[in-house]
């Protein structure tokens, strides 16, 4: 019952606003002299001498003034200018405008000599002169019967008031806080806008709404609010024409003391309304095709709007019911930043902004509410002001905003404000509570890690400290063992020196393996690189690789400024010599170095010339703990098996690669290692092969 009765209305309102369009161009609310303005006793002939043309700007503002069908300027003001001028010998030319703005602009131009009667005010006066007052103007402000209440200025906060564009009601209304003024092309058009709710209100002369309304018979349908102003009216005339703003004032005192100005006064703004004339008869006769052709289309189209509504609702009610399933909360407002819709989701997570929605309150003003007395938020109106202004234009020139707000039962949302590609606005907001909760927690436990690896890395040093001490104190027992056998000449049978020298080889062994343990931990914070010439470093790299005698080492030439940790590649390569002369086979060997620079990439290979490695044990060297076997006694090479893990570990932090090749049947093995060059070549990313 409510969607029909809605879309009746608008159909009535529709209907009405034909009528207005219709009747606009024909016919007036006016005496019925009104189609030859001068035949009536308050026009007088003209005077004998002609003093000259002067140019009447008026507006389309019925009945002060307007053009009738066939552009013969009728009304109120037309008829007065008549009254006063041409019995002092002016011919009058009269111009039309839309609105009060562009009659003033022509004035200013010089396009006319004087305006029709308009409300004074210190505006206009800085744009001509203004003749001795001829009758006061009542401004009010007008709504529809079913409008909203207005007892007090102060009700007109937040209503988007019409009125034609530069009149002086325009005036008014721009100087009200908090109201919006919607300027209108001119008077004549204020009614259709009111009826079709695109305005909540209008403000003009009260003769001229009554006139309109009178004229298309609804009357029935506006009331009058509150009284703006009553301003006087007067003639506006060109600074210039200083003889015709004296004929013009002396004109006004004669026909004011005469009565005639009253007499005419009477004659346009009497109450009754005066029998149709011919012209009105042809727009009635038009309005009742009107209604037939709309009653018929009516008839025709009734059921199928009803169902196509019915249809349309429930469409709108599923994907409604489907918005609040997914748990998102959604508000949508006009180009103007009026919220026109939201969902269940919105009004159930801020239930304080209801009244503002109910309202229709704008997007800067629910910010701004919002900042001052939301969950978290409570900021101060100067600073909450200053904040949404800021949003409102980031807005305005198409960037998102995001920010999170808190409900006031401890949910978190994730919201994002942004204008959609048809001018409007969207807020969606996104429950992120348990994101947020798992982050914090994932914080907390990262805090903790971090305490955890540092106290196990003061723990791996004094370790490492503690168990080293035995292993050397044991071994300098060996060694004073030796000593005093050598000072009395004794020698061991060979069993027990064999089991001597194993021991010794244990402690060796035992020693390495905490080595390799200590540097192992210590890898992590071998992490901040440092630009810095690695060939400056290579000798101090052999000399603590311990490279037996029988064993060369070539190294390149020159070598490029790498970008990493200089100790740990120190320890990089240290490893790899070591590993290339522990693996040997042989009591000689030769060990080549080569770096080949390759766009932002220094590659560094260590070859050997030793038994090589199989195939398949390739991939398993970089594991921790994984050691090989020599190919000639079959015992273990002596490694712990963290050397080259450590290396794959340490290469990987500071964004390199490291990988073995060798072949099975043949000689030597390759070690190649990345390390990031200091500054990228130049030009053509080619190798540079630098070379022994």
């Amino acid at each position: 019952m409510y969607d029909r009765l809605k879309l009746r209305s608008r159909l009535c309102a529709l209907f009405f606003a034909l009528l207005l369009v219709l009747a606009a161009p024909f016919g007036q609310l006016s005496p019925a002299h009104a189609q030859e303005p001068c035949d009536t006793e308050p026009c007088a002939p003209a005077a004998a001498g002609q003093k000259g043309a002067i140019r009447i700007g008026y507006t389309q503002f019925a009945p002060f003034s307007r053009s009738d069908m066939t552009g013969i300027a009728v009304g109120y003001s037309i008829d007065l200018l008549r009254l006063l001028l041409e019995p002092r010998g002016y011919s009058l030319t009269f111009v039309p405008f839309d609105n009060p703005s562009d009659l003033l602009q022509a004035l200013e131009r010089g396009d006319v000599d004087a305006t029709s009667l308009l409300g004074i005010n210190a505006a206009r006066r800085e744009v001509g002169a203004f003749s001795d007052i001829i009758q006061p103007l009542s401004i009010s402000v007008f709504v529809t019967h079913d409008g909203p209440r207005i007892d007090d200025v102060s009700d007109l906060s937040g209503l988007r008031i019409g009125s034609s564009d530069g009149s002086h009601p325009a005036h008014l209304v721009q100087q009200l806080e908090n109201v919006t003024f919607v300027p209108v092309a001119s008077t004549n058009g204020l009614l259709l806008p009111l009826l079709s709710n695109d305005v909540d209100g209008i403000a003009a002369p009260v003769e001229a709404v009554l006139h309109a309304a009178a004229r298309a018979h609804l009357s029935d349908r506006i009331r009058q609010s509150i009284a703006l102003q009553e301003v006087d009216g007067a003639i506006l005339v060109d600074p210039d024409q200083p003889q015709v703003l004296a004929d013009l004032n002396r004109a006004i005192a004669s026909e004011q003391a005469s009565g005639r100005i009253a007499l005419l006064q009477e004659r346009w703004f009497s109450a009754s309304t005066p029998p149709l004339t011919s012209r009105e008869r042809l727009v009635g006769f038009l309005a009742a095709l009107c209604v037939i052709g709309v009653g018929a289309y009516w008839a025709k189209l009734h059921f199928g709007v009803l169902r196509t509504a019915r249809i349309s609702k429930a469409r709108a009610d599923r994907l409604h019911e489907a918005l609040n399933e997914t748990g998102a909360t959604l508000l949508i407002a006009d180009k103007d930043m009026r919220p026109v819709w939201w969902n269940d989701n919105y009004l159930r997570n801020f239930p304080k902004q209801l009244p503002l929605l109910n309202r229709h309150t704008r997007l800067p003003e629910l910010i701004e509410a919002s900042l001052m007395n939301g969950t978290q938020d409570h900021l101060p109106f100067e600073e909450a002001h200053a904040q949404a202004s800021e949003i409102v234009e980031k807005l305005k020139i198409g960037a998102e905003i995001e920010a999170n707000r808190f409900t006031t039962d401890g949910k978190i949302l994730r919201s994002r404000t942004r204008m959609l590609p048809s001018g409007e606005y969207v807020v969606i907001a996104v429950d992120v509570t348990s994101f947020v909760r798992a982050n914090e927690e994932l914080k907390e436990t990262a805090e903790k890690l971090a305490f955890a690896n540092e106290r196990l890395d003061k723990f791996s040093k004094i370790a490492a400290h503690d168990l080293k001490t035995p292993v050397r104190n044991i071994r300098e027992l060996h060694k004073w063992i030796q000593a005093d056998m050598a000072d009395h000449d004794l020698e061991l049978p060979a069993e027990v020196q064999e089991s001597f020298d194993h021991a010794t080889t244990l402690l060796n062994q035992q020693d390495r393996l905490i080595s390799d343990l200590l540097d192992y931990s210590k890898s992590s914070h071998l992490t901040v690189p440092e630009s810095f010439d690695p060939a400056e470093r290579l000798e101090a790299i052999a000399q603590l690789s311990s490279i037996p005698k029988g064993f060369s080492i070539a190294w390149p030439t020159s070598m490029p400024r790498l970008c990493c940790n200089p100790t740990a590649f120190d320890i990089v390569l240290r490893n790899l010599l070591s590993n290339a002369v522990k693996h040997h086979d042989r009591a000689t060997g030769t060990i080549t170095v080569i770096a080949e620079a390759k766009e932002a990439l220094c590659h560094i290979s260590v070859r050997d010339d030793g038994p090589g490695i199989p195939e398949q044990y390739l991939k398993r060297i970089f594991e921790p703990f994984e050691t090989l076997q020599s190919r000639s006694g079959g015992e273990s090479s002596g490694g712990t098996g963290l050397g080259l893990s450590f290396i794959h570990d340490t290469v990987a932090r500071w964004g390199g690669t490291v990988a073995a090749k060798s072949r099975d049947g043949a000689r030597g093995t390759c070690f190649t290692f990345s390390v990031p060059l200091a500054q990228p070549l130049a030009g053509d990313p080619g190798v540079v092969a630098l070379s022994a």
